[in-house]
């Protein structure tokens, strides 16, 4: 290796180490927009310039979310996504990204319902070192969606006859609308090392969410507005071979909306369990893939206040990964350390499978 690739290479090391360190100076409390323990796994939701940045043509997911389900007031939260890319004939190794996802929050026993959509647009920029692997991207993103509460099932202060709250006196719902809509902006860069014949490569990026933090008040007035505050979201991962069968995924994730934060720590092994042809699935007697065991765990710190625990399967481009988020203290919505549970299943399509594990490349 060439003295300048040495020094970038370790340069970007030590970057990485730094912008790590300076997530575990940020600990704090859970962020207040919707999130998920899996924020990996739903790539766009994350940051719009990670949009179509893996090596398949094709990504589609579903992810699921079920948080303290075991009170009266529960949060679900589903989410779609799918994503391609879009690579011109005078592009080389350059490529737009195209993709969007829905999503549903429900929380309460209003309830109130959040329902939304985010349509992603990103540019996957190559401006290598010499022979080894660096892309600059940078993506946009703009949505819309509807937040609505029903107002029958919680009581109003006309309802207060002196002594108690009664059911039987009217709401005034004069100034309050039962729905809201609402317009989103998003943007995000990310950048991607792999330096050339190494098993390591190198993940970092930083998105901006709800830039025009748009107003979800209920109030017909309008004198009293409820912004959805901005979101910035800090996301590094690591990426390297273990073995010709394994391979490990490390990251760390750092959010920070008002005056709430979240962060995120931990990593994730892939571990084939089927190795040689012989031992690999076939269908119809033409198609292999090999079978790979995912597990690891996470941590949701501010202090620390979760523990999150994955485990699933990876074949044919499939990934399905449950996990299952364990706190480690009680409060009014915590009862005997029971936590949340998480499901996600992505597809990876127009990537070729191979009869043998191959562990180098992780995601992108």
């Amino acid at each position: 290796m060439r003295k300048d690739k040495l020094i970038l290479h370790f340069s970007l090391m030590r970057w990485f180490t730094i912008l790590c360190f300076f997530v575990f100076l940020k600990l704090s409390v859970l962020g207040q927009d919707l999130h998920f323990s899996q924020g990996f796994e739903n790539p766009m939701f994350l940051n719009p310039a990670l949009t179509s940045c893996s090596k398949c043509s094709l990504l589609a997911g579903l992810i699921y979310r079920n948080q303290w389900a075991n009170i009266d007031m529960p949060i679900k939260t589903y989410s779609a996504f799918l994503e391609t890319k879009y690579q011109p004939d005078f592009m080389y190794r350059d490529h737009f990204g195209i993709g969007g996802y829905i999503y549903n929050d429900v929380a309460g026993d209003s309830p109130l319902k959040t329902t939304g959509f985010v349509i992603n647009a990103a540019l996957k920029k190559f401006v290598g070192w010499g022979r080894d692997t660096l892309y600059f991207s940078a993506g946009v993103g703009i949505g819309g969606g509807q937040r609505s509460l029903n107002f029958e099932k919680l009581n109003f202060a006309s309802q207060w006859n002196g002594i108690n709250v009664s059911n039987t006196l009217p709401a005034d719902l004069s100034n309050y609308n039962s729905n809201v809509g609402f317009v989103d902006f998003n943007g995000g860069i990310n950048l991607y090392y792999s330096p050339y014949k190494k098993s390591t490569q190198y993940s970092a990026g930083l998105s901006l969410m709800h830039i025009n933090q748009p107003d979800l008040s209920f109030l017909k007035s309008g004198t009293i507005k409820d912004p959805l505050q901005m979101k910035m979201t800090f996301h590094t991962r690591v990426f390297q071979k273990v073995s010709e069968n394994t391979s490990l995924m490390a990251g760390a994730l750092y959010s920070s909306q008002g005056d709430h934060n979240e962060f995120l720590l931990g990593a994730n092994i892939s571990n084939c369990i089927t190795r040689g042809v012989g031992a690999a699935i076939k269908i119809n007697d033409e198609t292999e893939s090999p079978v790979s065991l995912v597990y690891g765990l996470w941590l949701r710190m501010g202090p620390l206040r979760d523990i999150s625990p994955n485990i699933g399967l990876s074949a044919f481009g499939f990934n399905l990964l449950m996990s299952y988020d364990i706190p480690m203290f009680n409060s009014a919505h915590v009862v005997d350390y029971k936590g949340s549970m998480e499901i996600s299943l992505t597809k990876n399509i127009g990537c070729k499978y191979k009869p043998k594990c191959n562990c180098k490349e992780w995601g992108f």
